[in-house]
């Protein structure tokens, strides 16, 4: 299992399109047995769900995403975790 983080340095990004980075855990028997960072590619609608499912990403940790976002992501068959919506999705 591949597990992406939200990062701006060291604090998990409020909003998961805009953050520095994903540091990516890679589990295995409930341990981590790879650890990498991936720049952020830069934020375009739809991209970035296609994006980490390409790095073979089960689940997504972030401070914030929109509801359009995680729809996206789990039609990428991908897990959400967030604190709640992002601030600046919020219509």
């Amino acid at each position: 299992m591949r597990v992406a983080i939200t990062r701006d340095g060291s604090m998990v990004s409020e909003h998961f399109g805009h953050c520095e980075a994903f540091e990516i855990f890679q589990l295995e028997s409930g341990k981590i047995k790879n650890q990498f960072f991936i720049e952020n590619p830069g934020h375009r609608p739809g991209f970035l769900p296609v994006f980490l499912s390409e790095k073979d990403v089960n689940v997504v940790i972030s401070g914030g995403m929109g509801a359009t976002a995680q729809a996206l992501f789990g039609e990428n068959n991908m897990d959400v975790v967030v604190e709640g919506v992002c601030k600046n999705c919020r219509r």
